[in-house]
Parts: structure tokens; C-alpha cells; sequence
């Protein structure tokens, strides 16, 4: 009996656990709303052009805040909307800018910090990259990569967890 409740709480364990990876890529426009020499603050809406690994993300919006030189900082959240209105998955991300005339791109890292709708309990982290160019002083045409992976949070876990050992104990 001891050994199907362990075989049970392990299976359990595994399945909660496992990790989804994804990506997509997607394009659209940003906008600046505030500049301060080599320093931008922007919005960005993009449409997700191409995507992978069983989330059904429809677009991405947020906001970033960029030092337009070789070396310098990106910070910013994105939101990850999903089919339903009330569907958003949530990402902060930090990165490294590579910048030249007009045009800059950069790479980094995000997590999750927030999820809603059909994503609510995710936790995840993963890689981000990016290029923009400014077709105006103020606006320009962006292009994002995001990928990683997606896990139920702990308590998730601890909640399919629960549920496995109430199975094992019924039939006993």
C-alpha cells in the first residue's frame, strides 16, 4: 500500500511540475512618450506574428524604458494577452541595448510577475529579444522575440498534490 501512495505522489509531483516552453514573435509600433537626451520612455503594441508551444497568445503591449547607446540599459513590463479578455500574462524584463543610427536592438531576460484568466498561477522566466527603429522622432516600427518556459505556481502544485493523496487515501 505504502508503495502505490509514493508511485502516486511522485507521478503527481512530475505532472505539476512540468515545464511548458514557448515563444512568439511578434511585430507592431512603439511610441515615445517621454526623452531625455540618449534616455527613452515608450509604449509598444505589437501583433503576435508567429508562436509555438501552446499558449494562445493574440498581441503584446507595454512599456520600456531605454539608454539608445552601445552597452546601455532596457527595462520594462509586457503584457501577454491571451484569447479572452481577462487573459493576460504579465512579464518584467531587463536587457542590453545595441544601438546605431535610428536603430537599436536588444537582448535579455524576463519573469513573470503577474498572470490573469486561463494564465492565473503561472510562474515562468525566460529570454526576450528585440529591435526598433525610429521611423519618426517619437515613433517607430518594434519587433520582439519571447521565449521560455511556464510553470504552475507552488501552491498549484501543493493543490494537485493534495488531490493525489485524497485519491490514494479513498481507495485504501
Amino acid at each position: 500500500m505504502i508503495h502505490k501512495a509514493a508511485t502516486v505522489l511522485v507521478f503527481g509531483v512530475a505532472t505539476a511540475a512540468q515545464a511548458d516552453f514557448f515563444f512568439i514573435g511578434t511585430e507592431g509600433t512603439f511610441d515615445v512618450t517621454d526623452r531625455n537626451a540618449d534616455v527613452i520612455d515608450a509604449n509598444i503594441a505589437t501583433t503576435v506574428d508567429t508562436q509555438f508551444g501552446g499558449f494562445d497568445f493574440q498581441d503584446v503591449s507595454g512599456v520600456f524604458n531605454a539608454e539608445l547607446v552601445d552597452g546601455g540599459e532596457i527595462s520594462g513590463q509586457l503584457e501577454l494577452n491571451g484569447p479572452g479578455g481577462g487573459d493576460a500574462l504579465t512579464i518584467q524584463f531587463l536587457g542590453s541595448v545595441d544601438a546605431e543610427d535610428g536603430f537599436f536592438s536588444y537582448a535579455g531576460s524576463w519573469d513573470v510577475t503577474d498572470g490573469t484568466g486561463i494564465y492565473d498561477g503561472l510562474v515562468g522566466d525566460g529570454t526576450l529579444s528585440g529591435s526598433h527603429f525610429f521611423q519618426q522622432a517619437d515613433s517607430g516600427f518594434a519587433s520582439l522575440d519571447v521565449q521560455g518556459d511556464l510553470v504552475p505556481a507552488p501552491a498549484t502544485i501543493a493543490l494537485f498534490l493534495g488531490a493525489g493523496l485524497g485519491l490514494t487515501r479513498r481507495r485504501r
